[in-house]
């Protein structure tokens, strides 16, 4: 064991609880890390396994506070307990007291302001409590939500490192946020609530944003396949709520002229943006009219 190694430590926030994982965690583990958009830009095992959310939950997430890399949180609701993300710190510098910050959030706590209140919790035990003098994000430089959750956390942006990272598709940059003792006062306030008039948050449009690039560019065109043929591969379903008429509609995607098919991140991220759109575009449009409205008053 490492001499230099994190306490078993347990933070409070308004709204969560950081505290290590258990054997409890695991379903929701699995669910998390096989949603598309955790598997676009974390190169985690694909499949993801049950086993392998077990294994984290019970000895992967502790033999790394153990060897000194790190520490990882489970993000558990104060009320209920249901874990809606993990944040840790990993690739710890004893020597010169540097670590660098990671999280992800579950599909179900999305749009909430979930990673940037358990960072701010995180970097401030890492600075105060801990006696470390900074703090590292590194996020790939399309991971646009990943990149607003280090500024609301308050992190600063430094600039990129090349070919530094990868995900499933490839290589890629990675941005770099810092944040060091003297920026903790300087921190920006929670901004996680939504706008008094029922406009998307930013945090919201990050989400619908990643949903949108993560499936196929289209165009798209409804298969039907009839409930009785399905696999229950979870398409999109039609038909009144709690009905049990009407069809099932896969959507392929095409590109470049030709269906795609098989189980590539892309056609796995489908059935999510759908899902969402139903509840997205509403919103979305009554927002551009909103908008419409109000440069139309300006101008009359």
């Amino acid at each position: 064991m490492a001499t230099d190694v994190f306490p078993d430590t347990v933070l409070h926030t308004e709204r969560f609880v950081l505290r290590p994982f258990t054997p409890d965690d695991a379903q929701d583990t699995w669910a998390s890390c096989v949603d598309p958009l955790t598997q676009r830009w974390l190169p985690l095992p694909r499949p993801y396994t049950p086993e392998e959310a077990m294994a984290w939950c019970t000895t992967g997430s502790h033999a790394l506070r153990a060897s000194g890399d790190g520490i990882h949180f489970a993000v558990a609701e104060r009320d209920g307990g249901r874990l809606v993300g993990t944040v840790g710190l990993k690739r710890t510098d004893w020597r010169v007291r540097t670590s660098e910050v990671g999280y992800w959030v579950s599909p179900w706590a999305r749009g909430r302001g979930t990673a940037a209140e358990a960072t701010r919790a995180l970097a401030a035990w890492l600075l105060t409590e801990q006696g470390f003098h900074r703090l590292e994000l590194r996020a790939a430089t399309g991971n646009t939500a990943s990149q607003r959750v280090a500024a609301k956390a308050g992190l600063r942006r430094e600039g990129v490192l090349r070919d530094a990272g990868f995900v499933h598709t490839g290589r890629v940059d990675l941005v770099v946020f810092s944040l060091v003792r003297g920026d903790l006062a300087a921190a920006p306030a929670d901004d996680r609530s939504a706008a008094v008039d029922g406009s998307p948050t930013e945090a919201e449009l990050d989400v619908m944003a990643e949903r949108a690039a993560s499936a196929s560019p289209g165009p798209w065109r409804p298969l039907p396949q009839t409930r009785a043929g399905s696999d229950g591969a979870g398409f999109p379903r039609g038909g009144a709520a709690g009905g049990e008429g009407g069809d099932e509609w896969r959507l392929t995607g095409v590109t470049a002229g030709r269906e795609v098919a098989g189980p590539d991140e892309r056609i796995d991220a489908e059935p999510d943006f759908v899902a969402a759109a139903r509840r997205d575009v509403p919103r979305l449009v009554a927002e551009v009219r909103r908008l419409r409205a109000a440069l139309a008053a300006e101008n009359s």
